[in-house]
């Protein structure tokens, strides 16, 4: 077989996970020759109506010629005369050169014919979309009605003039009934719009190519030479342009993309068409080294000889030789077994940030290494001792079957401390091949896996099979991604105890993985696995060092007043015992009720450990929670100096109350600039200029990142968009656009919205009614005293006392010091300042709190008012009810 396109190199039944965009014939039936006589007799055509012409190439002989498709009648002939009529026919494409053709019962075509493009019609008329239109005019040149596809493409034109999508799909059907010029100008016209689009760079490539300019093409199909692209596109027109190269004697670019598809398609390299043109181009340019492939040695000249007629049979010398090499063919494979008994390969992986060594008893040394590795062993069995990230040392064999190291794909791993997190992808080639299985492996150290043929190493995008057969392929890799997200899939695919087996094994190896710990913690909350989790949390808090995340979490977990007391005694045991531990030290203080208490605690951990963040955060918090921002910031400077990650966005929260927002907005613009997808920080740059009173500069930085999110992600990232969407609005306080783009959000979280948007405009009966059953508890008592103190202003103090009290029952199912603001609200009687400062509470929280206590306590009221404007800061609900009531924050 010549070798031509790429495509020819598949076989038939190769199974594509993706296909490419083309124009396709809808209603061929059967391929005929013209009809046939003999002496006279036989069937011949007569009539020729609705004739088409149209260039293109024959599907039989491969011509390029001009194809006919018109009406005619079969009739039975006796000496050329037409005697009886055999029915009318449609013909399709016949061939000038070869005389095939396609044919179909006219009244089947033309039913067929109403039936498609009338009905892709209808919708489009319902349903004016690009897709649709393009299906329409798919459905005309599928049935060859040429004049009326074209001028169908001026309605498209003219209803979708900046649709690249629709340009695009013009170039490739212009190109498809040989209007090449016309299908330039569509290609060019769409990379205008979309100079990104792969369709419209491609067919504006090839027209390159037929005019010679070979260099602008390649420039076109950049994308087509990165790795991995042929998983996505199709690579024949590199093959086309490498052609073009090698015809003009540029025999290096030639040789470059010739090498590009190597790499894709190795199997090429086997191809005698493409080795003959890879050859001629190396003949030219003489390189060191031929980037062909060597290929297997063949014995069929020295085995055959010809018998007669020429026919190849098998000599004595050849029978003689052919026993010689049986011989050697089973010596080899003896010692070619015994040479990968002794040279087993072994894969050390890191999945830590630090260095790791892996020392391998009587083999030799890894140090210093992260990612993966390789090492050579034989088989038996080892000891290895590991340091670096963990310190840990394990017993390990490797061993196979005899028959298993020649046709097997057994594959050992090393995982230092179990951390890295490996996928395995299963996937079955076949004709109606199903979705690929994926599975996740993490916290054992050392893995063997019987049959993975892919490793490190991605699948291919398909492999030939044999017709009804099937072929399967195993992919081994390190999961790069978050863990979260793995166990996000695991928990909607393989249910809760797959997800939460995963989240565990995961936190043994990266205890300190706080976004994993609160996945698994409201994932545990949301399915009731509670006590699964408080199991599993119990049996960490013995680890030193001190993991004060899992502490924490724990902590949250116990922290109610029913188990206050075991939860003080708990932790008084453990400092009993590390009277000097200042991660400990830290978290006595954080249960302590005692506020001057507590703040000892605090100040005996910094001092016993100047780096650790949360005794600096803890004193920053306390003092936050007082309204003294000034006083709180020299504490998270320190705490986000050792720890941006976690306390940066209070140190942006202190600098926003201290009124230093055009430096926030300079210093987030950076960060940006460097990582344009960061999501907190986005939300800083809006909140910073929403407190520089710039509504229009927020609402375009939000514009801006959502259709980044978008063009990156597509649909996938719709809930981030109407996050960013809700938070803006807002942010710089229009209502009106928060109501209506909410309106349509049903969900619990789209409810809760359009909720706080009504409290802000001062309606709160029909707040109440959107309201979901059950509210997030994170948000439940500052939308329950959004409610109470905008029922006072209305004047209804009854509403305004029943969601008082409801905001209080919340608070008093919460943690220390959330059971302490309940304690505020329901005393009876007003506080002091000092009681309403010693309450450790998020200042946008304590700010609702203070506002609600000074409608209970008229006389109290100038004070309170004073201290809930001194802590309303925030740009989150309820930041402008308060700032209606009590004022502009701090100044």
């Amino acid at each position: 077989m010549e070798f031509g396109r790429l495509d020819q190199f598949r076989k038939i039944t190769e199974v594509k996970f993706r296909f490419s965009f083309r124009v396709i014939s809808l209603f061929w039936p059967r391929k005929e020759f013209m009809p046939i006589t003999y002496n006279g007799i036989g069937t011949h055509y007569y009539g020729k109506s609705n004739l088409e012409i149209r260039p293109g190439q024959c599907r039989s002989c491969n011509r390029h010629v001009q194809l006919q498709s018109y009406d005619t009648r079969l009739w039975f002939v006796i000496v050329f005369i037409p005697i009886i009529p055999l029915g009318r026919k449609r013909i399709l494409d016949s061939c000038p050169s070869c005389r095939r053709h396609y044919v179909s019962d006219l009244h089947k075509w033309e039913t067929a014919r109403q039936l498609e493009v009338s009905g892709a019609m209808d919708k489009f008329q319902s349903s004016p979309t690009p897709e649709n239109a393009i299906a329409v005019h798919q459905q005309m040149l599928g049935f060859h009605q040429v004049t009326e596809a074209t001028q169908f493409e001026k309605t498209m034109l003219a209803q979708f003039p900046d649709s690249a999508k629709i340009y695009a799909y013009l170039g490739s059907a212009q190109d498809h009934i040989g209007r090449r010029d016309q299908a330039a100008e569509s290609y060019k016209r769409a990379l205008e719009l979309r100079p990104d689009l792969p369709e419209a760079r491609i067919g504006m490539a090839r027209a390159h190519i037929r005019e010679g300019r070979l260099d602008d093409a390649r420039k076109l199909l950049d994308f087509l030479e990165k790795p991995g692209s042929a998983q996505l596109y199709s690579l024949e027109v590199l093959e086309t342009l490498a052609y073009a190269y090698q015809n003009r004697s540029q025999h290096r670019e030639a040789l470059e993309l010739f090498g590009r598809l190597l790499e894709e398609f190795p199997k090429l390299g086997e191809h005698p068409g493409f080795r003959k043109k890879v050859k001629e181009s190396e003949k030219a340019l003489k390189p060191e080294r031929s980037i062909l492939p060597k290929l297997g040695f063949s014995l069929k000249r020295i085995l055959e000889t010809s018998g007669r007629g020429g026919r190849p049979i098998a000599s004595v010398r050849g029978l003689l030789m052919l026993g010689a090499v049986v011989a050697l063919v089973i010596l080899g494979f003896g010692i070619s077994n015994e040479y990968i008994r002794h040279h087993r390969k072994i894969y050390l992986i890191n999945g830590y940030d630090t260095p790791a060594t892996v020392s391998i008893a009587d083999a030799g040394e890894v140090k210093s290494f992260k990612g993966v590795r390789e090492v050579v062993l034989p088989e038996g069995r080892f000891h290895a001792v590991i340091s670096g990230p963990v310190q840990e040392e394990v017993n390990f064999e490797v061993r196979d079957e005899y028959f298993n190291r020649w046709f097997g794909d057994a594959q050992w791993v090393i995982n230092v401390g179990g951390g890295a997190l490996l996928q395995l992808t299963t996937a079955t080639y076949s004709q109606n091949a199903g979705p690929v299985d994926i599975s996740f492996r993490v916290g054992q150290t050392f893995e063997h896996f019987p049959n993975v043929t892919h490793v490190f190493k991605k699948l291919p995008e398909s492999v030939p099979v044999s017709s009804g057969g099937s072929r399967t392929l195993v992919e081994l890799e390190v999961f790069s991604g978050d863990a979260t997200d793995v166990f996000a899939y695991l928990d909607k695919k393989k249910g809760v105890s797959a997800a939460f087996d995963l989240g565990e094994m995961w936190l043994r190896a990266h205890p300190d993985d706080e976004v994993m710990l609160a996945t698994y913690a409201s994932a545990a909350k949301s399915g009731k696995q509670m006590p699964r989790f408080d199991v599993f949390l119990s049996s960490g808090l013995t680890n030193r060092p001190v993991r004060i995340a899992w502490h924490r979490t724990y902590q949250n977990l116990r922290d109610r007043s029913s188990a206050h007391a075991d939860l003080l005694n708990q932790y008084d045991e453990l400092l009993r015992h590390e009277p000097t531990n200042s991660a400990l030290l830290y978290l006595r203080g954080r249960i302590e009720s005692d506020r001057p208490i507590a703040r000892d605690y605090f100040t005996r951990s910094a001092d016993a450990d100047p780096r650790n963040p949360f005794p600096s955060y803890a004193l920053g918090y306390d003092r936050m929670a007082a309204g003294d921002w000034k006083g709180a910031k020299p504490f998270l400077v320190h705490a986000a100096e050792l720890n941006s990650h976690i306390f940066g966005n209070l140190l942006f929260v202190i600098r926003t109350a201290l009124n230093e927002g055009p430096e926030l907005e300079q210093e987030v613009r950076k960060k940006l600039a460097r990582d344009p997808m960061d999501y907190v920080t986005q939300l800083e740059l809006i909140d910073a200029l929403a407190a520089e009173e710039k509504p229009d500069q927020a609402l375009i930085a939000a514009n801006k990142f959502i259709a980044l999110c978008k063009s990156r992600y597509g649909a996938s990232e719709d809930k981030l968009a109407s996050a960013v969407n809700y938070h803006t609005y807002y942010a710089v306080g229009d209502f009106d656009k928060l109501k209506s783009a909410s309106a349509k959000d049903t969900s619990p979280g789209g409810r809760m919205v359009q909720a706080l948007a009504l409290i802000e405009q001062g309606q709160p009966n029909e707040a109440a009614k959107v309201l979901p059953p059950e509210m997030d508890s994170d948000d439940e008592e500052l939308l329950c005293l959004g409610l109470a103190i905008t029922y006072h202003q209305s004047g209804d103090e009854a509403s305004a006392t029943r969601w008082r009290l409801r905001a209080v029952g919340v608070l008093e199912r919460g943690n220390t010091d959330e059971r302490q603001a309940a304690l505020l609200l329901s005393r009876g009687a007003a506080p002091s300042r000092t009681d309403v400062e010693d309450v450790a509470v998020m200042p946008l929280l304590k700010s609702a709190i203070v506002t609600e206590l000074a409608f209970e306590y008229p006389s109290s009221r100038p004070e309170l008012m004073e201290f809930a404007r001194q802590l309303n800061v925030q740009r989150d609900f309820p930041h402008y009810l308060i700032q209606r009531i009590a004022g502009k924050g701090p100044q």
